[in-house]
Formats: C-alpha cells, structure tokens, sequence
C-alpha cells in the first residue's frame, strides 16, 4: 500500500509506483488530501472522480489497460473502468455503479498476461508507473492518490521450519 501527495492546480500526474517484483494487480483511488491527513468534517474514504479525464498503468514498458482510459464523467463514459473492477475482484465488492461515482471510484489494473483463476505466474521484476491526467486543475487541498499493489508470493517451509520466500516479508 502506498500513497502520493498531488499539489493542488496540476493537470497531469505520474509517479513510479514499484521498482522489484511486478504487482499482478494494481488498485488506485483519489482522496481529498485534508479528509486523507485527519480532517474530522470529511472523510477518508471518500473515492471520488475529482475530474479525472485519463488513467493507465505501465509494467516494463505494457500499458495498462491497453487503450488506456479515458473518461466523460457528465457523459456517462466510465463504464469499462467498471467493468474492468468487477473483473479484477472476481467476487462480488458492493460498489454499484452508484456508489462508483460518487463515493467509490476505485480503479482496477490487471496486470497478469493469463487471468485464469488459481493460477500463479512466474514473478518478474521490473518498473510499475501510473499516469493520471485530470479535465481541470486539482482542487485546492490537493489530492491523495492511494495504491494497493496485489503481489503473487510463495512461501516454503523445509524441514526444520525454516520459512523462506521471494519476497521481503
């Protein structure tokens, strides 16, 4: 889990989110940045859209998704980002499109080359960025961009105990 300050008045935004082992899913939302540092009036869970206009992912040079997206909120385009959480979630997570735009705009980046279920790909290392690009300046108190990187990791036991793994634990 990580989190980026961005100053208020910016247009676009990019930032180099992990440098090792390449997540298999990337989850990314925006925060007002006084509700994200206590402020007891707003709240910190508050996912909102905040104008967003463009958003994409890149692991070693692949973009995520690959026509990256693109969004109209007064027009109602936003539906594959949507979809594409329904999908990363592969259950069910209680955002209608409802909550979605108002409160709950949480964005969904597979970034696994098979989506089979049960299925662990070998680990990779690399360069993971995210790009954002906003329709007007960001709000004055600025925002908080929040990630949660999702990261195949397997753990082995020998026989005295030992537990090792790819990743620092």
């Amino acid at each position: 889990m990580r989190n980026f300050f961005i100053d208020a008045g910016r247009y676009d935004f990019g930032v180099n989110l992990f440098n090792d082992f390449l997540p298999k899913r990337v989850f990314a939302g925006l925060v007002d940045a006084k509700a994200f540092n206590g402020n007891m009036g707003m709240s910190p869970f508050n996912f909102g859209t905040f104008n967003l206009e463009a958003i994409k992912v890149v692991t070693n040079g692949v973009i995520t998704p690959t026509d990256p997206y693109s969004f109209n909120w007064p027009q109602k385009v936003y539906g594959r980002a949507y979809k594409d959480l329904n999908d990363a979630t592969d259950e069910s997570h209680g955002i209608s499109v409802q909550k979605f735009l108002k409160h709950s705009a949480i964005f969904a980046f597979d970034l696994q080359a098979l989506r089979v279920k049960g299925f662990i790909e070998p680990q990779s290392i690399g360069a993971t960025t995210i790009s954002l690009k906003f329709k007007e300046p960001v709000p004055p108190n600025g925002l908080q961009l929040i990630i949660f990187g999702e990261f195949n990791s397997i753990l082995a036991l020998d026989k005295t105990r030992t537990i090792t793994t790819a990743m620092s634990v």
